[in-house]
C-alpha cells in the first residue's frame, strides 16, 4: 500500500509541475532554467527509478512554479491539461467539464423557454392568472414556462461565476456541488418570485411595478430575476421570518414587563401598607410614653423610627396625637399648680433682672416647672 501510496505522489508531483511549466511558459512568465533543468532530468526517469532525493527536488520544483503561477492552482491547471489532452466533441464549450454542463443546461433552458411560449395556453392572460385561478393544462405549461425562464437567469449566474474561476485558474472542482444547488435554488426562487410576489394589479395596469415592466413580460422577468439572484429571494423571505418574530417577540416581552409592573406595584402597596402598619403602633406606643412622662432622648429615637417608615409627601397621621412632618409631641396636659417654695426655687434669678431679663426668667421656670405659665417676677 505503501508502494502505491509513493507512485501516486510522484505521478502527480510530476504533472502538475508539467502543467504549470507549460501555463507560465506559453503565459510569458519568468520561470528559473534551474527549475526546468531540474524537472527535465526527473522527467525522463522510468518511475521506479526516482529516489527520494528526485522526490525531495520535484517538491522544490513543485514551490517554485506555484509562486509563478499564482493565483491559478496547480489542481486547476491539471484538470485544464487533462481536458485538453482528452478533448471530444463537446470540448468546444468549456475547458473543464462543470462549464460545458452548465452550458449544456442554460441552452436547454433558453430552447425550453422558447418552446413552450409557442403553446396557445401560455399567454400574458393565463400568466396573470396565478396558481388558484389557472387549472388544468395551461397551468401546468405556463408553470413550466416560468420554470425555464428561471432556468436561464440561475444558469447564466452560475455559468458566469463558474467562468471567472476558470478564467483565473482558481477553479476547484471540490465545489462542483455548489453550482448545482445554486442552480436549483435558482429554480425555486423564481417560482416564488413569479408566483408569491405581492404586486396589485392596478399598479401593473399603471406600470407603477417599476416603470419599465410591461405587464405582460412582468412574471417571466421577476423569475429570471429570482433565478439568477436566489440569495436576495432567500434575504427577503428571512427579513419577512424576522419580522414576523419581532412582532410576537416584542408582544411577549410587552405582556412579561407589565406582569412585572404589576407585581411590582403590588409589592410596593404591601410595603407601604406594612410600614403604615408598624408606623401606628409606634405612634400609639410614642404616645403612652409621652403621656408616662419618659425621657426625651427615648421619645425622639421613637420619632426618628416612625419619620424613616412614613413618607415625607404626604404623611397619614398629621392629625394624630404626635405630628411627624414637625417632629413635635402635642402638649401635654398641664399639672397641678406647684407650691411657692418650688416657683421660688426654679424661677428666681435674679432681683434686679429687667422686664425682658424677667420674661425670659419666667419661660425658663415654665421650662423647668413644666407648667408653661409666664411667672417670672421675684416674689417680694
Amino acid at each position: 500500500m505503501a508502494k502505491n501510496y509513493a507512485a501516486t505522489l510522484k505521478i502527480e508531483l510530476l504533472e502538475e509541475c508539467n502543467a504549470m511549466l507549460k501555463h507560465a511558459l506559453s503565459g510569458g512568465k519568468k520561470v528559473p532554467a534551474k527549475a526546468v533543468m531540474a524537472f527535465e532530468i526527473i522527467a525522463e526517469k522510468e518511475q521506479e527509478n526516482i529516489t527520494a532525493e528526485d522526490v525531495q527536488t520535484m517538491a522544490e520544483v513543485h514551490n517554485v512554479l506555484s509562486g509563478i503561477v499564482a493565483p491559478a492552482k496547480p489542481r486547476t491547471l491539471l484538470i485544464m491539461e487533462r481536458t485538453k489532452q482528452n478533448s471530444g466533441f463537446w470540448s468546444f464549450l468549456g475547458p473543464v467539464p462543470l462549464i460545458r454542463q452548465l452550458v449544456l443546461a442554460a441552452i436547454f433552458s433558453m430552447v425550453a423557454l422558447i418552446c413552450l411560449s409557442i403553446f396557445p395556453q401560455v399567454d400574458a392572460e393565463t400568466l396573470h392568472k396565478g396558481l388558484l385561478k389557472n387549472q388544468g393544462w395551461s397551468l401546468l405549461l405556463n408553470l413550466l414556462f416560468l420554470l425555464s425562464a428561471a432556468g436561464v437567469g440561475a444558469s447564466f449566474s452560475a455559468l458566469y461565476k463558474a467562468n471567472d474561476y476558470v478564467a483565473d485558474g482558481t477553479f476547484d472542482p471540490k465545489y462542483q456541488a455548489s453550482y448545482w444547488a445554486r442552480l436549483v435554488l435558482g429554480l425555486v426562487a423564481g417560482i416564488l418570485m413569479a408566483e408569491l410576489l405581492p404586486i396589485p394589479e392596478q399598479a401593473l395596469k399603471n406600470g407603477e411595478a417599476g416603470g419599465f415592466m410591461q405587464e405582460d413580460l412582468f412574471k417571466p422577468l421577476m423569475a429570471i430575476l429570482g433565478g439568477f439572484s436566489a440569495t436576495a429571494v432567500y434575504r427577503i423571505l428571512n427579513m419577512l421570518v424576522e419580522t414576523v418574530e419581532s412582532l410576537v417577540r416584542d408582544k411577549a416581552k410587552g405582556a412579561i414587563a407589565a406582569n412585572q409592573r404589576e407585581t411590582q406595584a403590588k409589592f410596593a402597596e404591601q410595603d407601604a401598607q406594612n410600614r403604615i402598619d408598624i408606623a401606628t403602633k409606634l405612634a400609639d406606643m410614642n404616645q403612652q410614653l409621652t403621656s408616662s412622662g419618659a425621657s426625651p432622648e427615648v421619645i425622639t429615637q421613637m420619632q426618628n423610627m416612625m419619620n424613616d417608615l412614613l413618607p415625607t409627601a404626604d404623611n397619614p397621621f398629621k392629625d394624630s396625637a404626635y405630628d411627624f412632618q414637625s417632629n413635635k409631641p402635642e402638649p401635654k396636659p398641664e399639672p397641678a399648680p406647684q407650691t411657692p417654695s418650688n416657683q421660688f426655687s426654679s424661677g428666681y434669678t435674679d432681683t434686679s433682672a429687667t422686664p425682658d431679663s424677667g420674661d425670659d426668667g419666667g419661660g425658663n421656670a415654665g421650662n423647668v416647672g413644666g407648667t408653661g405659665g409666664t411667672g417670672g417676677t421675684p416674689l417680694p
